[in-house]
Protein backbone atom coordinates (compact mmCIF):
# COMPACT_ATOMS: atom_id res chain seq x y z
CA UNK A 1 0.00 0.00 0.00
CA UNK A 2 2.97 2.33 0.57
CA UNK A 3 3.98 1.89 -3.06
CA UNK A 4 0.40 2.38 -4.26
CA UNK A 5 0.12 5.61 -2.27
CA UNK A 6 3.38 6.96 -3.70
CA UNK A 7 2.19 6.35 -7.27
CA UNK A 8 -1.27 7.78 -6.72
CA UNK A 9 0.09 10.92 -5.07
CA UNK A 10 2.68 11.60 -7.78
CA UNK A 11 0.93 10.81 -11.02
CA UNK A 12 2.83 13.58 -12.84
CA UNK A 13 6.07 11.73 -12.16
CA UNK A 14 4.76 8.38 -13.37
CA UNK A 15 3.07 9.15 -16.67
CA UNK A 16 1.45 6.10 -18.20
CA UNK A 17 1.55 4.15 -14.95
CA UNK A 18 -1.71 3.38 -13.18
CA UNK A 19 -2.86 1.19 -10.34
CA UNK A 20 -5.55 -1.42 -10.85
CA UNK A 21 -6.95 -4.09 -8.54
CA UNK A 22 -8.14 -7.63 -9.14
CA UNK A 23 -9.87 -10.12 -6.83
CA UNK A 24 -7.88 -12.85 -5.10
CA UNK A 25 -8.99 -15.90 -3.15
CA UNK A 26 -8.92 -15.32 0.60
CA UNK A 27 -9.05 -18.22 3.04
CA UNK A 28 -10.82 -16.40 5.84
CA UNK A 29 -9.77 -18.71 8.68
CA UNK A 30 -6.25 -19.58 7.59
CA UNK A 31 -5.56 -23.30 7.84
CA UNK A 32 -9.11 -24.21 8.87
CA UNK A 33 -10.51 -27.03 6.72
CA UNK A 34 -7.50 -26.76 4.40
CA UNK A 35 -7.70 -30.41 3.29
CA UNK A 36 -11.39 -29.99 2.45
CA UNK A 37 -11.18 -26.65 0.66
CA UNK A 38 -7.98 -27.31 -1.29
CA UNK A 39 -6.50 -24.35 -3.18
CA UNK A 40 -6.54 -22.24 -6.34
CA UNK A 41 -3.67 -21.20 -8.60
CA UNK A 42 -2.86 -19.91 -12.09
CA UNK A 43 -4.02 -22.22 -14.85
CA UNK A 44 -1.39 -24.56 -16.31
CA UNK A 45 -0.80 -24.71 -20.04
CA UNK A 46 -2.25 -28.21 -20.34
CA UNK A 47 -5.31 -27.14 -18.35
CA UNK A 48 -5.77 -24.10 -20.57
CA UNK A 49 -5.70 -26.25 -23.70
CA UNK A 50 -8.59 -28.30 -22.32
CA UNK A 51 -10.59 -25.37 -20.92
CA UNK A 52 -10.01 -22.47 -23.32
CA UNK A 53 -13.33 -23.12 -25.00
CA UNK A 54 -15.13 -22.68 -21.68
CA UNK A 55 -14.18 -19.08 -21.06
CA UNK A 56 -10.80 -19.63 -19.42
CA UNK A 57 -7.84 -17.44 -20.31
CA UNK A 58 -4.08 -17.85 -19.95
CA UNK A 59 -4.19 -15.85 -16.72
CA UNK A 60 -7.22 -17.57 -15.18
CA UNK A 61 -7.08 -18.77 -11.60
CA UNK A 62 -8.72 -22.17 -11.14
CA UNK A 63 -9.30 -24.75 -8.43
CA UNK A 64 -6.40 -27.18 -8.12
CA UNK A 65 -7.34 -29.41 -5.19
CA UNK A 66 -10.16 -30.19 -2.80
CA UNK A 67 -13.60 -28.66 -3.12
CA UNK A 68 -12.05 -25.73 -4.99
CA UNK A 69 -11.41 -28.15 -7.85
CA UNK A 70 -14.60 -30.19 -7.47
CA UNK A 71 -16.83 -27.10 -7.54
CA UNK A 72 -14.72 -25.05 -9.99
CA UNK A 73 -17.23 -24.93 -12.84
CA UNK A 74 -20.16 -24.25 -10.51
CA UNK A 75 -18.62 -21.32 -8.67
CA UNK A 76 -16.59 -19.83 -11.53
CA UNK A 77 -17.65 -16.31 -12.57
CA UNK A 78 -17.53 -14.68 -16.01
CA UNK A 79 -14.73 -12.23 -16.76
CA UNK A 80 -15.61 -8.64 -17.58
CA UNK A 81 -14.30 -6.88 -20.72
CA UNK A 82 -13.16 -3.36 -21.52
CA UNK A 83 -12.34 -2.13 -24.99
CA UNK A 84 -11.11 1.31 -26.08
CA UNK A 85 -11.58 2.59 -29.66
CA UNK A 86 -9.32 5.44 -30.79
CA UNK A 87 -9.90 7.56 -33.89
CA UNK A 88 -7.91 10.61 -35.03
CA UNK A 89 -9.50 13.81 -33.82
CA UNK A 90 -12.12 12.02 -31.70
CA UNK A 91 -12.41 11.21 -28.03
CA UNK A 92 -11.71 7.60 -27.07
CA UNK A 93 -14.78 5.34 -27.07
CA UNK A 94 -14.85 2.96 -24.12
CA UNK A 95 -17.03 -0.14 -24.09
CA UNK A 96 -17.32 -2.19 -20.91
CA UNK A 97 -19.01 -5.48 -20.07
CA UNK A 98 -19.25 -6.01 -16.32
CA UNK A 99 -17.87 -9.15 -14.73
CA UNK A 100 -20.43 -11.58 -13.33
CA UNK A 101 -19.75 -13.21 -10.00
CA UNK A 102 -19.90 -16.99 -9.82
CA UNK A 103 -22.33 -18.96 -7.71
CA UNK A 104 -21.81 -19.53 -3.99
CA UNK A 105 -21.30 -23.05 -2.67
CA UNK A 106 -22.52 -24.03 0.77
CA UNK A 107 -20.84 -27.01 2.40
CA UNK A 108 -22.23 -29.39 5.01
CA UNK A 109 -19.34 -28.47 7.32
CA UNK A 110 -20.34 -26.88 10.63
CA UNK A 111 -17.63 -24.25 11.01
CA UNK A 112 -17.69 -24.28 14.83
CA UNK A 113 -17.57 -28.07 14.91
CA UNK A 114 -14.68 -28.00 12.42
CA UNK A 115 -12.77 -25.54 14.60
CA UNK A 116 -13.43 -27.65 17.67
CA UNK A 117 -12.32 -30.87 15.97
CA UNK A 118 -9.10 -29.35 14.62
CA UNK A 119 -8.16 -27.72 17.92
CA UNK A 120 -8.97 -30.81 20.00
CA UNK A 121 -7.02 -33.04 17.61
CA UNK A 122 -3.89 -30.87 17.78
CA UNK A 123 -4.15 -30.35 21.54
CA UNK A 124 -4.59 -34.08 22.17
CA UNK A 125 -1.60 -35.01 20.01
CA UNK A 126 0.52 -32.44 21.85
CA UNK A 127 -0.70 -33.79 25.19
CA UNK A 128 0.06 -37.41 24.26
CA UNK A 129 3.59 -36.44 23.28
CA UNK A 130 4.14 -34.33 26.38
CA UNK A 131 2.92 -37.01 28.78
CA UNK A 132 4.49 -40.09 27.16
CA UNK A 133 7.42 -40.00 29.61
CA UNK A 134 5.00 -40.95 32.41
CA UNK A 135 4.49 -44.40 30.86
CA UNK A 136 7.00 -47.15 31.49
CA UNK A 137 7.12 -48.06 27.79
CA UNK A 138 7.06 -44.40 26.63
CA UNK A 139 3.94 -45.21 24.59
CA UNK A 140 2.96 -42.17 22.54
CA UNK A 141 6.41 -40.58 22.45
CA UNK A 142 6.41 -41.23 18.70
CA UNK A 143 2.86 -39.92 18.19
CA UNK A 144 2.28 -38.72 14.65
CA UNK A 145 -0.63 -37.20 12.76
CA UNK A 146 -4.29 -37.92 13.04
CA UNK A 147 -7.78 -37.43 11.74
CA UNK A 148 -11.31 -36.78 13.01
CA UNK A 149 -14.54 -37.17 11.03
CA UNK A 150 -18.04 -36.23 12.24
CA UNK A 151 -21.11 -37.42 10.33
CA UNK A 152 -24.86 -36.89 10.64
CA UNK A 153 -26.19 -40.43 11.16
CA UNK A 154 -29.52 -39.71 9.43
CA UNK A 155 -28.31 -37.92 6.29
CA UNK A 156 -24.66 -38.78 5.61
CA UNK A 157 -23.64 -35.10 5.80
CA UNK A 158 -20.04 -34.60 6.89
CA UNK A 159 -20.16 -32.03 9.69
CA UNK A 160 -16.42 -31.89 10.32
CA UNK A 161 -13.34 -33.47 8.77
CA UNK A 162 -9.99 -32.70 10.33
CA UNK A 163 -6.54 -33.91 9.31
CA UNK A 164 -3.38 -33.01 11.23
CA UNK A 165 -0.83 -31.69 10.48
CA UNK A 166 -2.29 -29.23 7.99
CA UNK A 167 -1.12 -26.40 5.72
CA UNK A 168 -2.01 -22.83 4.79
CA UNK A 169 -3.79 -22.68 1.39
CA UNK A 170 -2.86 -18.99 1.00
CA UNK A 171 0.85 -19.89 1.06
CA UNK A 172 0.70 -23.30 -0.60
CA UNK A 173 2.79 -22.36 -3.65
CA UNK A 174 5.39 -20.56 -1.56
CA UNK A 175 5.65 -23.41 0.94
CA UNK A 176 5.23 -26.35 -1.44
CA UNK A 177 8.85 -27.52 -1.39
CA UNK A 178 9.06 -27.66 2.38
CA UNK A 179 5.55 -29.16 2.68
CA UNK A 180 6.33 -31.92 0.18
CA UNK A 181 9.54 -32.84 2.02
CA UNK A 182 8.00 -32.76 5.51
CA UNK A 183 8.06 -36.31 6.92
CA UNK A 184 4.86 -35.66 8.87
CA UNK A 185 3.08 -35.42 5.49
CA UNK A 186 0.90 -32.34 6.06
CA UNK A 187 -0.46 -32.51 2.50
CA UNK A 188 -2.09 -35.91 3.13
CA UNK A 189 -5.79 -35.77 3.92
CA UNK A 190 -5.70 -38.58 6.43
CA UNK A 191 -9.51 -38.71 6.63
CA UNK A 192 -9.82 -40.13 3.12
CA UNK A 193 -6.27 -41.14 2.15
CA UNK A 194 -4.89 -42.51 5.42
CA UNK A 195 -5.52 -46.24 6.01
CA UNK A 196 -5.25 -47.78 9.47
CA UNK A 197 -5.87 -51.10 11.25
CA UNK A 198 -9.20 -50.75 13.07
CA UNK A 199 -8.18 -52.64 16.19
CA UNK A 200 -11.02 -53.49 18.53
CA UNK A 201 -13.55 -51.16 16.90
CA UNK A 202 -13.96 -54.02 14.40
CA UNK A 203 -15.53 -56.11 17.18
CA UNK A 204 -18.95 -54.54 16.63
CA UNK A 205 -18.94 -55.99 13.12
CA UNK A 206 -17.90 -59.41 14.46
CA UNK A 207 -20.72 -59.22 17.01
CA UNK A 208 -23.32 -58.23 14.41
CA UNK A 209 -22.24 -61.01 12.07
CA UNK A 210 -22.26 -63.61 14.86
CA UNK A 211 -25.70 -62.63 16.16
CA UNK A 212 -27.31 -62.29 12.73
CA UNK A 213 -25.85 -65.61 11.59
CA UNK A 214 -26.97 -67.16 14.90
CA UNK A 215 -23.65 -68.73 15.78
CA UNK A 216 -24.32 -67.18 19.21
CA UNK A 217 -27.27 -65.35 20.75
CA UNK A 218 -27.17 -62.16 22.77
CA UNK A 219 -27.32 -64.28 25.94
CA UNK A 220 -24.78 -66.97 24.96
CA UNK A 221 -22.08 -67.20 27.61
CA UNK A 222 -18.45 -67.84 26.61
CA UNK A 223 -16.05 -68.14 29.53
CA UNK A 224 -12.74 -66.34 29.09
CA UNK A 225 -10.01 -68.75 30.20
CA UNK A 226 -7.17 -66.37 29.37
CA UNK A 227 -5.46 -68.48 26.68
CA UNK A 228 -7.41 -69.70 23.65
CA UNK A 229 -5.96 -72.81 22.04
CA UNK A 230 -6.67 -73.52 18.39
CA UNK A 231 -4.79 -75.86 16.01
CA UNK A 232 -1.86 -76.14 18.41
CA UNK A 233 -1.62 -72.35 18.60
CA UNK A 234 -2.22 -70.21 21.64
CA UNK A 235 -3.97 -66.82 21.51
CA UNK A 236 -4.04 -64.70 24.65
CA UNK A 237 -6.80 -62.41 25.76
CA UNK A 238 -5.30 -58.96 26.30
CA UNK A 239 -6.11 -58.95 30.02
CA UNK A 240 -4.27 -62.24 30.49
CA UNK A 241 -1.21 -60.85 28.69
CA UNK A 242 -1.22 -57.65 30.73
CA UNK A 243 -2.46 -58.81 34.13
CA UNK A 244 -2.52 -62.60 34.13
CA UNK A 245 -6.29 -62.41 34.71
CA UNK A 246 -9.42 -63.29 32.72
CA UNK A 247 -12.79 -61.67 32.09
CA UNK A 248 -14.70 -64.77 33.17
CA UNK A 249 -18.19 -65.43 31.72
CA UNK A 250 -18.98 -63.07 28.83
CA UNK A 251 -22.16 -62.39 26.84
CA UNK A 252 -22.23 -60.23 23.69
CA UNK A 253 -22.71 -56.84 25.36
CA UNK A 254 -20.12 -57.41 28.06
CA UNK A 255 -17.64 -58.86 25.60
CA UNK A 256 -17.82 -55.53 23.77
CA UNK A 257 -17.59 -53.55 26.98
CA UNK A 258 -14.46 -55.45 28.08
CA UNK A 259 -13.14 -55.95 24.54
CA UNK A 260 -12.64 -59.61 25.44
CA UNK A 261 -10.40 -61.18 22.83
CA UNK A 262 -11.13 -64.70 24.07
CA UNK A 263 -14.85 -64.25 23.34
CA UNK A 264 -14.10 -63.03 19.82
CA UNK A 265 -11.62 -65.82 19.11
CA UNK A 266 -14.40 -68.33 19.75
CA UNK A 267 -16.98 -66.32 17.83
CA UNK A 268 -14.54 -65.88 14.92
CA UNK A 269 -13.93 -69.62 14.79
CA UNK A 270 -17.67 -70.30 14.65
CA UNK A 271 -18.30 -67.65 12.00
CA UNK A 272 -15.43 -68.33 9.60
CA UNK A 273 -13.62 -65.82 7.45
CA UNK A 274 -16.19 -65.69 4.64
CA UNK A 275 -18.92 -64.38 6.93
CA UNK A 276 -16.59 -61.71 8.34
CA UNK A 277 -15.76 -60.64 4.80
CA UNK A 278 -19.44 -60.68 3.82
CA UNK A 279 -20.42 -58.35 6.65
CA UNK A 280 -17.39 -56.17 6.12
CA UNK A 281 -18.48 -55.59 2.53
CA UNK A 282 -22.04 -54.86 3.67
CA UNK A 283 -20.63 -52.17 5.96
CA UNK A 284 -18.66 -50.63 3.07
CA UNK A 285 -15.33 -51.33 4.78
CA UNK A 286 -12.33 -51.58 2.48
CA UNK A 287 -14.29 -49.74 -0.25
CA UNK A 288 -14.34 -46.13 -1.38
CA UNK A 289 -17.30 -44.19 -0.05
CA UNK A 290 -17.64 -42.00 -3.13
CA UNK A 291 -17.30 -38.68 -1.31
CA UNK A 292 -16.70 -35.72 -3.66
CA UNK A 293 -13.03 -35.21 -2.78
CA UNK A 294 -10.27 -36.61 -4.98
CA UNK A 295 -7.63 -38.84 -3.42
CA UNK A 296 -9.91 -41.21 -1.53
CA UNK A 297 -8.43 -44.70 -1.17
CA UNK A 298 -10.30 -47.96 -0.75
CA UNK A 299 -8.24 -49.49 2.04
CA UNK A 300 -8.24 -53.23 2.64
CA UNK A 301 -10.78 -55.71 3.91
CA UNK A 302 -8.80 -58.80 4.89
CA UNK A 303 -9.68 -62.01 3.04
CA UNK A 304 -8.23 -65.25 1.76
CA UNK A 305 -8.02 -63.74 -1.73
CA UNK A 306 -6.21 -60.63 -0.53
CA UNK A 307 -3.55 -62.64 1.33
CA UNK A 308 -2.98 -64.95 -1.62
CA UNK A 309 -2.77 -62.11 -4.15
CA UNK A 310 -0.48 -59.86 -2.11
CA UNK A 311 1.64 -62.30 -0.13
CA UNK A 312 1.22 -65.54 -2.07
CA UNK A 313 0.27 -67.29 1.16
CA UNK A 314 -2.70 -69.37 2.20
CA UNK A 315 -5.18 -68.23 4.83
CA UNK A 316 -4.67 -70.02 8.14
CA UNK A 317 -7.35 -70.64 10.78
CA UNK A 318 -5.44 -68.34 13.11
CA UNK A 319 -5.86 -65.52 10.59
CA UNK A 320 -9.61 -65.70 11.09
CA UNK A 321 -9.20 -65.34 14.84
CA UNK A 322 -6.96 -62.31 14.38
CA UNK A 323 -9.43 -60.76 11.94
CA UNK A 324 -12.28 -61.26 14.42
CA UNK A 325 -10.54 -59.00 16.98
CA UNK A 326 -9.66 -56.33 14.40
CA UNK A 327 -6.10 -57.26 13.54
CA UNK A 328 -5.01 -59.21 10.41
CA UNK A 329 -4.75 -57.19 7.16
CA UNK A 330 -7.68 -54.83 7.68
CA UNK A 331 -6.90 -51.20 6.80
CA UNK A 332 -9.68 -48.62 6.78
CA UNK A 333 -9.93 -44.85 6.39
CA UNK A 334 -11.39 -42.66 9.17
CA UNK A 335 -14.20 -41.80 6.74
CA UNK A 336 -15.08 -45.49 6.38
CA UNK A 337 -14.98 -45.91 10.16
CA UNK A 338 -17.40 -43.03 10.79
CA UNK A 339 -19.79 -44.42 8.18
CA UNK A 340 -19.58 -47.85 9.82
CA UNK A 341 -20.35 -46.29 13.21
CA UNK A 342 -23.25 -44.25 11.81
CA UNK A 343 -24.67 -47.42 10.22
CA UNK A 344 -24.70 -49.14 13.61
CA UNK A 345 -26.28 -46.06 15.21
CA UNK A 346 -29.16 -45.83 12.71
CA UNK A 347 -29.85 -49.58 12.66
CA UNK A 348 -28.33 -50.49 9.34
CA UNK A 349 -28.69 -47.69 6.78
CA UNK A 350 -25.53 -46.72 4.90
CA UNK A 351 -25.77 -43.16 3.62
CA UNK A 352 -23.61 -41.67 0.91
CA UNK A 353 -21.30 -39.19 2.69
CA UNK A 354 -21.23 -35.75 1.09
CA UNK A 355 -19.80 -32.26 1.57
CA UNK A 356 -21.80 -30.09 -0.87
CA UNK A 357 -25.02 -28.90 0.72
CA UNK A 358 -26.20 -26.57 -2.04
CA UNK A 359 -25.23 -24.09 -4.76
CA UNK A 360 -26.79 -20.60 -4.61
CA UNK A 361 -26.94 -17.74 -7.08
CA UNK A 362 -24.61 -15.11 -5.62
CA UNK A 363 -26.86 -12.21 -6.65
CA UNK A 364 -30.29 -13.52 -5.65
CA UNK A 365 -29.46 -16.18 -3.09
CA UNK A 366 -31.73 -18.61 -4.95
CA UNK A 367 -30.81 -22.28 -4.62
CA UNK A 368 -29.70 -23.65 -7.99
CA UNK A 369 -28.96 -27.19 -6.86
CA UNK A 370 -29.22 -28.97 -3.54
CA UNK A 371 -27.89 -32.28 -2.25
CA UNK A 372 -30.23 -34.77 -0.65
CA UNK A 373 -29.51 -37.81 1.53
CA UNK A 374 -28.81 -40.89 -0.56
CA UNK A 375 -29.04 -44.44 0.75
CA UNK A 376 -26.23 -46.63 -0.61
CA UNK A 377 -27.10 -49.85 1.13
CA UNK A 378 -29.01 -51.38 4.01
CA UNK A 379 -27.69 -53.94 6.43
CA UNK A 380 -30.20 -56.20 8.14
CA UNK A 381 -29.79 -55.76 11.90
CA UNK A 382 -32.45 -57.33 14.12
CA UNK A 383 -33.68 -55.59 17.24
CA UNK A 384 -31.94 -58.09 19.53
CA UNK A 385 -28.64 -57.63 17.68
CA UNK A 386 -28.96 -53.85 17.71
CA UNK A 387 -29.77 -53.82 21.41
CA UNK A 388 -26.84 -56.06 22.33
CA UNK A 389 -24.28 -54.13 20.27
CA UNK A 390 -25.45 -50.67 21.30
CA UNK A 391 -25.66 -51.73 24.95
CA UNK A 392 -22.08 -52.96 24.72
CA UNK A 393 -20.99 -49.62 23.25
CA UNK A 394 -22.96 -47.75 25.90
CA UNK A 395 -21.15 -49.77 28.60
CA UNK A 396 -17.78 -48.83 27.06
CA UNK A 397 -18.66 -45.17 27.67
CA UNK A 398 -20.33 -45.66 31.03
CA UNK A 399 -18.18 -48.28 32.71
CA UNK A 400 -15.47 -49.36 30.28
CA UNK A 401 -12.35 -48.01 28.58
CA UNK A 402 -13.95 -44.62 27.84
CA UNK A 403 -15.58 -44.16 31.25
CA UNK A 404 -12.89 -41.79 32.53
CA UNK A 405 -14.14 -39.32 29.90
CA UNK A 406 -17.82 -40.25 29.52
CA UNK A 407 -18.76 -42.07 32.76
CA UNK A 408 -20.67 -39.10 34.17
CA UNK A 409 -21.27 -37.23 30.92
CA UNK A 410 -24.75 -35.61 30.72
CA UNK A 411 -25.36 -37.00 27.21
CA UNK A 412 -25.51 -40.79 26.96
CA UNK A 413 -22.79 -41.76 24.48
CA UNK A 414 -21.89 -45.09 22.88
CA UNK A 415 -18.23 -45.78 22.13
CA UNK A 416 -15.54 -48.27 21.30
CA UNK A 417 -11.81 -47.86 21.76
CA UNK A 418 -9.15 -49.61 19.75
CA UNK A 419 -5.40 -49.98 20.15
CA UNK A 420 -4.13 -51.23 16.82
CA UNK A 421 -0.67 -52.77 17.06
CA UNK A 422 1.77 -51.75 14.36
CA UNK A 423 5.33 -52.73 13.58
CA UNK A 424 8.09 -50.57 15.00
CA UNK A 425 6.12 -48.06 17.03
CA UNK A 426 3.44 -47.31 19.60
CA UNK A 427 -0.04 -48.62 18.84
CA UNK A 428 -2.37 -46.42 16.85
CA UNK A 429 -5.23 -44.99 18.87
CA UNK A 430 -8.66 -45.59 17.30
CA UNK A 431 -11.95 -44.37 18.74
CA UNK A 432 -15.50 -44.41 17.39
CA UNK A 433 -18.59 -43.05 19.06
CA UNK A 434 -22.13 -41.82 18.54
CA UNK A 435 -24.71 -39.95 20.61
CA UNK A 436 -27.24 -39.85 22.06
CA UNK A 437 -27.68 -43.53 22.91
CA UNK A 438 -31.46 -43.66 22.45
CA UNK A 439 -31.80 -41.12 19.63
CA UNK A 440 -28.51 -41.01 17.68
CA UNK A 441 -27.71 -37.80 15.81
CA UNK A 442 -23.99 -37.75 15.10
CA UNK A 443 -21.18 -40.28 14.78
CA UNK A 444 -17.47 -39.64 15.30
CA UNK A 445 -14.33 -41.50 14.24
CA UNK A 446 -10.85 -40.63 15.49
CA UNK A 447 -7.47 -42.08 14.54
CA UNK A 448 -4.17 -40.86 15.97
CA UNK A 449 -1.00 -42.48 14.70
CA UNK A 450 1.19 -44.00 17.45
CA UNK A 451 -1.01 -42.62 20.22
CA UNK A 452 -0.38 -45.68 22.38
CA UNK A 453 -4.06 -46.54 22.97
CA UNK A 454 -7.53 -45.66 21.80
CA UNK A 455 -8.76 -44.32 25.13
CA UNK A 456 -6.36 -41.34 25.05
CA UNK A 457 -8.19 -40.01 21.98
CA UNK A 458 -11.61 -39.90 23.69
CA UNK A 459 -11.25 -36.27 24.91
CA UNK A 460 -11.49 -35.19 21.26
CA UNK A 461 -14.96 -36.74 21.02
CA UNK A 462 -15.95 -35.05 24.27
CA UNK A 463 -14.94 -31.64 22.91
CA UNK A 464 -16.98 -32.29 19.76
CA UNK A 465 -20.05 -33.38 21.73
CA UNK A 466 -19.71 -30.32 24.00
CA UNK A 467 -19.84 -28.09 20.93
CA UNK A 468 -22.55 -30.00 19.09
CA UNK A 469 -24.88 -30.16 22.10
CA UNK A 470 -23.80 -26.68 23.30
CA UNK A 471 -22.90 -28.01 26.75
CA UNK A 472 -20.10 -25.58 27.49
CA UNK A 473 -20.90 -22.27 25.79
CA UNK A 474 -18.46 -20.19 27.84
CA UNK A 475 -15.47 -22.38 27.01
CA UNK A 476 -16.48 -22.43 23.35
CA UNK A 477 -16.98 -18.69 23.03
CA UNK A 478 -13.51 -18.12 21.63
CA UNK A 479 -14.10 -20.80 18.99
CA UNK A 480 -17.53 -19.87 17.68
CA UNK A 481 -17.86 -17.39 14.89
CA UNK A 482 -20.65 -15.29 13.43
CA UNK A 483 -19.04 -15.42 9.98
CA UNK A 484 -19.56 -18.85 8.49
CA UNK A 485 -17.66 -18.07 5.30
CA UNK A 486 -14.63 -20.29 4.77
CA UNK A 487 -13.38 -18.48 1.65
CA UNK A 488 -14.03 -15.15 -0.05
Amino acid sequence: MQTVSAIEENTELYEGLKVSSSPVRNYVHGTLAAHILGRVDIIYQEEYEKLKGEGYGLNSVIGKDGMEKILEKQIKGTDGKKSVSLSVGEDPKVTEVAAVAGNNAMLTIDIDLQKTAEKALKDTIDSIRANSWKKTDNAGSDVGGGSVVVQDVETGEILAMASYPDFDPDNFTRDYTSLSKDKSNPLLNRAISGIYPPGSVFKMLTTIAALEEKVVSDSTIIVDEGVYEYYDQKFNCWTYTENGSTHGPMDAANALKNSCNYYYYEVGKRLGVQKLVEYGKKMNLGQKTGIELEGEVSGVLASEEYKKMNFDEIWYPGDTLQMAIGQSYNLFTPLQLVGYTATIANRGTIYQPYLTKCIRNSATGKIISESAPKVKNKVSISDSTYNAVTLGMRLVSYDGTASSVFGDYPIETCSKTGSAQITGGSANGVFVSYAPYQNPRIAISIVIENAGSGSVTAPIAKAIYNEYFKLNPEASQDIRTKDNSLIS
